[in-house]
């Protein structure tokens, strides 16, 4: 589900820019960024202290990886739009702390909105037949292989 936010000339205004969350093992989180209100603001995304990117401009195509209203209409003219910039980002197992600024390398301006989302999925796990038959198959062709070094 997303989630409405906005930065303000006045830090304490802001709300929220910050997330603390936890991926489980066996699964993978993904992060989703996208402008909203203004078009042109850049977000800078931090896990600690440590930049992980910013939100760019790069085009949307379908199927769009954010639908932020939940309108397609509109969603169709965010996504076509290149003013609007927008980020995700993808995390393995472990605790994070996320938390969103303006660009100092492209400043949009003050109020900044902006929609985002964390959806977690459980990552695929072979299972066990698939494994061993990879197995065997590898095994034949490294035997038939000796077979003819030897012949």
């Amino acid at each position: 589900m997303w989630q409405y936010g906005q930065i303000e000339s006045n830090p304490a205004s802001n709300n929220p820019t910050s997330w603390d969350f936890t991926i489980a093992p066996g699964f993978q989180g993904a992060f989703d960024l996208v402008d909203q209100f203004m078009a042109g603001d850049v977000f800078d995304i931090y896990n600690g202290a440590t930049l992980l990117g910013s939100s760019d401009f790069t085009p949307k195509t379908p199927p769009f990886p954010y639908l932020p209203s939940g309108n397609p209409g509109l969603d169709a003219d965010w996504a076509a739009a290149s003013t609007y910039s927008s980020a995700s980002l993808l995390f393995g197992p472990g605790s994070y702390s996320l938390s969103l600024a303006p660009s100092s390398t492209f400043p949009g301006g003050l109020p900044a909105g902006y929609f985002v989302r964390l959806n977690q999925t459980a990552v695929a796990v072979p299972e066990p037949a698939s494994v061993l038959g990879l197995l065997a198959i590898g095994a034949l062709g490294a035997g038939a292989a000796w077979k003819r070094k030897l012949k």
